[in-house]
């Protein structure tokens, strides 16, 4: 393997351990190899495997396309760990929330129809009993 790709694979180790979060045997297990072939690795003497190299990529959340072929950014710019009930659960909340303000509209267009509705016959009422054609009058005299 290209030995940029070794290099870029200890220092994200390195970087790891670093943080104090985790030890060499935690990562070793992690990555379901022997804490003897990570050490290997780390002292440049033994090259890192693409299944080990994904693996490790893929639990500590750094970009493979940057730890193969040194592009991008070295963090993965995806979110880890979604909780993806929580997510369905939170939409379907506001899907709720958005059929209940359906609702209401529906109604106040229903409520605001039939006020038009009655509107229409006062007016209409009134253009029968000539109470429209007096304003009319009034007004143009004024």
């Amino acid at each position: 393997m290209n030995p940029s790709i070794n290099e870029r694979f200890i220092e994200c180790v390195n970087e790891t351990l670093s943080e104090k979060t985790t030890s060499k045997t935690d990562i070793a297990k992690n990555l379901k190899i022997g804490r003897t072939n990570l050490s290997e690795i780390l002292n440049r003497r033994m090259n890192v495997s693409i299944d080990t190299l994904s693996a490790f990529c893929l639990l500590y959340g750094y970009d493979p396309i940057w730890m193969i072929f040194g592009e991008g950014t070295k963090e993965e710019k995806r979110p880890l760990n979604i909780d993806y009930k929580e997510l369905a659960e939170a939409r379907e909340e506001i899907i709720q929330g958005q059929k209940r303000e359906i609702t209401l509209l529906e109604e106040n267009n229903a409520f605001q129809k039939e006020k038009i509705k009655q509107l229409e016959q006062e007016i209409s009422a009134l253009k029968k009993s000539g109470v429209t054609k007096n304003a009319d009058k009034e007004v143009l005299q004024t």
